[in-house]
């Protein structure tokens, strides 16, 4: 199993090869474990925050340096829940393209839900 460390670095890598801008934090201490992509799109942060955790993809909208407190532009994924329950290289790497497809239009949110439903039945053991 890889570290909290290792999977945000897998997940960073996987999200700039699916084509988004990443800024991946590099913390040593409690940050190490955690990605954000930088979103300047029309629709907003906020919105597309919400499509994602409509296929049960929660994150966080922050703020990244320049810009204005009505418009942030930063989607912060962490991933150390999802280390802790186990998940797999193969599936942060299916995460990753699922999570990309959803914010870039490329993916049918069904079909977001159905990956993100599958890697979850497996880390909790409900089928």
């Amino acid at each position: 199993m890889l570290s909290d460390v290792d999977n945000a670095n897998l997940f960073a890598r996987c999200l700039i090869d699916e084509g988004l801008e990443v800024c991946k934090l590099r913390d040593e201490n409690a940050e190490a474990n955690k990605v954000m992509v930088k979103w300047h799109h029309e629709e907003g942060s906020a919105s597309a925050c919400n499509r994602l955790a409509s296929v049960g993809i929660f994150i966080n909208v922050v703020s990244l340096p320049g810009d204005k407190s009505s418009q942030e532009s930063g989607l912060l994924f962490e991933l150390n829940e999802l280390t802790r329950l186990g998940i797999n290289p193969n599936e942060i790497r299916m995460l990753a393209e699922a999570t990309a497809g959803a914010l870039l239009g490329r993916c049918k949110l069904e079909f977001v839900a159905q990956v993100v439903a599958k890697i979850a039945s497996r880390l909790s053991g409900i089928t």
